[in-house]
């Protein structure tokens, strides 16, 4: 019951790239190389703003963007997310993100539930 939850809830989609590391410059030098893992990975993206004082520079506001997937999902630290999209390929935001952080969530009996995953953008798009 808990997964249909979750399930109903990932309103995104994305793509995710990984690292295969197989490219080479012209001295030889190993490169990266992205190529898509899975493109339409369900996903419910998000961000989370924390604010806080600091004396020298006043209120500083802190956020943090970051991803919900499923506790199958194949992703790891290292990998890019782009192409967040909603349900009517509408774009939910522009640019591509690195993975800085995979956190699992377990059910009470230790099986993974969901991943949240603390993004970083690369780039705008």
């Amino acid at each position: 019951m808990t997964r249909r939850w979750l399930v109903r809830r990932l309103a995104h989609t994305c793509t995710v790239w990984r690292d295969s590391g197989t490219a080479q410059d012209s001295s030889g030098e190993v490169q990266a190389s992205w190529s898509a893992l899975t493109t339409a990975q369900p996903l419910r993206f998000g961000q989370t703003t924390e604010r806080f004082a600091d004396e020298a520079a006043g209120f500083v506001v802190l956020e943090q963007d970051f991803a919900l997937m499923n506790g199958t999902a194949d992703v790891i630290a290292e990998d890019r997310i782009s192409t967040i999209v909603d349900a009517d390929a509408d774009s939910v935001t522009a640019g591509t993100y690195t993975v800085e952080r995979v956190i699992v969530r377990r059910d009470i009996g230790g099986k993974a539930h969901h991943v949240r995953l603390d993004l970083e953008r690369l780039e705008a798009t």
